[in-house]
Parts: C-alpha cells; structure tokens; sequence
C-alpha cells in the first residue's frame, strides 16, 4: 500500500527545511534571512519608480510638451528673457530633456543665442545640473535597487561599475547615449557614489556637446 501524499504545508516546510540546511554556516543562514526583507522592498521601490517614470513621459506626450518644446520654441522663450536668459535656458533643459525632448535642439539653441563656445558652456552646465537633479531624484525614490537584482549578468556589470566608476559612466556618456534620462535612471540605481557618477558624466558628455555646439548653425540653418 503507497504512503499518503504529503500535505502542502508539510512539502513547504520540507522545501524549508532542506534551504536551511544548505547553509553551512549559520551567520549565512540569517544574513540570507535577514535580506529577504530587504531585496523585496527595494524591488518594490524598482516598480513603484518605473510607473513614475513611464506615467511622467505619458503625461509629457499626452501634454503635448515635446511637440511644443522644439528648437524655434526654445529659441522663442530664452531670448527675450535677458538676463534670466540661462537660468529660463537651465529650467527649460531639465524639463524638455526629462520629458525626452531630443538634448541637441537646447545645445543648437544655446550656441546660436550665446555663441560657439559660451553656448557650449551654458549647454554643459544645464547638462549636467540636469542630470544631478534625475540622479537625486531616482536615488531617493528607487535607493540601490538593482544590486537587489540576482541575475549572473548584472552582478557582473556592477563589478566593472564598482571596480572603475569614472570610466564606466564616461563611455556610458558617449554618443549615442549621450544624455540620455535612462542612463540616469539605471546609474541612480547601483551603488555609484555621487561623485563619481558626476566626475565620468561631466568627461563623457563633452565630446557630444562640442560636436552638436560646433555644428549647431548647419544643423538648424539659422
């Protein structure tokens, strides 16, 4: 006669049981335990960023900002503002580049407003206050939740995050990415300090803007 099936409750604690004892060393049995908690919460915060994220650029095309904010628009509301000009400019450049107005039509903007190389510099400033506030933001809402992720490939893009910051976000910086809001975005959430999220963000852009600034005139034909 075959033995009685077992119950769920007593398969879930055999599964238990058998997890447990898996672990050699105690202390790593409640560490395991004790982040649990911790990776499902920072999952959550993951979500919760993600519908903010999505919603915000819903909003922006249901709005209509990034149709109204092109380049003659940009051009139209900086240059009768004078002198807060760069701080309307700094304003604008957050606002249309979050809501994923394409970077080059401010940075065309700025150089034709300011000239070659005070545009560049406007276009670098407000690029890089831009991409401070989205850092900020992400970090405070989302924490460091991809190092919740335990997937092979992203504890290894993390390891070459951890091991050369700079580098890492500089190349991450280069065209085409560029400033792009995700690269932000997916930066915030790793353990990258500030720092060195800023310092390969502040060499890494330089090449595009320099590129879009020099080449601003043939590409809007002003």
């Amino acid at each position: 006669m075959s033995e009685p099936l077992q119950q769920p409750s007593e398969a879930g604690a055999a599964s238990e049981a058998a997890r447990e004892a898996s672990y050699r060393d105690p202390a790593d049995l409640i560490e395991a335990k004790a982040a649990l908690p911790k990776s499902k919460a920072a999952i959550y915060r993951l979500v919760a960023l993600v519908v903010v994220i999505v919603a915000s650029v819903i909003l922006a095309y249901a709005l209509g900002i990034t149709d109204y904010l092109d380049a003659e628009r940009i051009r139209a509301l900086v240059e009768p503002a004078g002198n807060w000009g760069f701080l309307m400019f700094v304003g604008l450049f957050a606002a249309g580049t979050t809501a994923h107005v394409p970077s080059w039509a401010f940075i065309g903007v700025a150089t034709l407003l300011w000239g070659v190389v005070v545009g560049a510099l406007v276009s670098y400033v407000s690029a890089l206050v831009t991409i401070s506030v989205a850092f900020f933001v992400v970090r405070q809402v989302g924490g460091q939740a991809l190092t919740a992720v335990e997937r092979p490939w992203m504890k290894k893009v993390l390891g070459r995050l951890a091991d050369r910051p700079i580098l890492t976000v500089a190349l991450l910086r280069m065209p085409p990415l560029f400033l792009t809001p995700t690269v932000s975005y997916a930066l915030a959430l790793t353990p990258i300090r500030y720092r060195d999220f800023l310092i390969g963000s502040a060499l890494g852009i330089i090449p595009g803007v320099v590129f879009i600034a020099t080449g601003a005139s043939a590409l809007f034909g002003w």
